[in-house]
């Protein structure tokens, strides 16, 4: 998956106080062809990083006589447009308690001075890679999210009886005409196996269509009746699709049940 990742034009925040620390984190990293942008104090990086929101912020931790690198970071964490902004301390340190403070405050990694280019260049790629992975999950989830709710919304107008299942046949959504046709709640519905409500005579022919359309993933359709009560039934027709996880992947099953209303039918 990382290899699909363009770590290009990503941003990063510099702040260090000291312009040759800057200088050569910039020439060690537009070589990377990351979008760069500095800051000489906290006060500043703050107002900067809530104009500009960087993929990552190279902080360092002592920034006299202003705020140093450990509030700044706190602030920026107390921020809802900023907090979840990784950030690597820039330090001379190595005191473990110091080290142990930038992680609990909310830092991701830290770098040491003398930098060392192989070491900074490993970091920032890594932590870069991971924040536009985590932005691609939440637009995927997001997208997800809004594309089920405009399908929701969409089949509770709906006239026609529509479903969800797993690969496995499970209800996992039904609208107020489905479940009006097959007599059931949302709640009775949601987990039962559809293939338990066809009528006893048709249930081995339509379990065996079923079994097939899981292997095909081609288009299920076929005409049978349900079992409404011990003595009633009802003949509908059923048109069923795969969906798609991945290219090879089944997700599951969307489909469209109606009332067969003609006194003949065949599957």
């Amino acid at each position: 998956m990382n290899d699909v990742i363009d770590l290009t034009n990503a941003k990063v925040l510099m702040v260090d106080d000291t312009p040759a620390n800057i200088d050569v984190l910039r020439k060690v990293l537009s070589p990377e062809g990351y979008k760069l942008s500095f800051a000489n104090s906290g006060e500043k990086a703050i107002q900067l990083a809530t104009r500009t929101l960087p993929d990552l912020i190279l902080l360092d931790v002592m920034m006299p006589p202003g705020i140093d690198g450990f509030e700044t970071c706190r602030r920026l964490k107390q921020q809802e447009t900023t907090c979840d902004i990784p950030i690597i301390f820039i330090t001379a340190k190595t005191d473990m308690d110091d080290l142990v403070e930038g992680f609990r405050i909310g830092a991701v990694d830290y770098i040491t001075k003398p930098f060392k280019q192989e070491e900074v260049c490993v970091r920032v790629q890594t932590h870069v890679r991971t924040r536009l992975l985590i932005v691609q999950r939440d637009n995927l989830i997001g997208n997800l999210r809004a594309s089920e709710e405009r399908f929701h919304l969409l089949s509770s107008w709906s006239s026609v009886g529509i479903f969800q299942t797993d690969p496995q046949g499970n209800i996992l959504y039904t609208n107020h005409p489905w479940q009006n046709l097959f007599g059931l709640t949302v709640e009775q519905a949601h987990g039962h196996n559809w293939l338990q409500m066809v009528h006893p005579e048709d249930r081995d022919r339509v379990q065996q269509l079923w079994n097939a359309t899981m292997q095909t993933c081609e288009e299920f359709t076929t005409t049978f009746r349900i079992q409404t009560s011990p003595d009633g039934f009802h003949k509908v027709q059923i048109r069923a699709t795969a969906i798609y996880r991945s290219e090879k992947q089944v997700e599951g099953f969307v489909g469209i049940v109606t009332q067969v209303v003609d006194s003949g039918f065949s599957g």
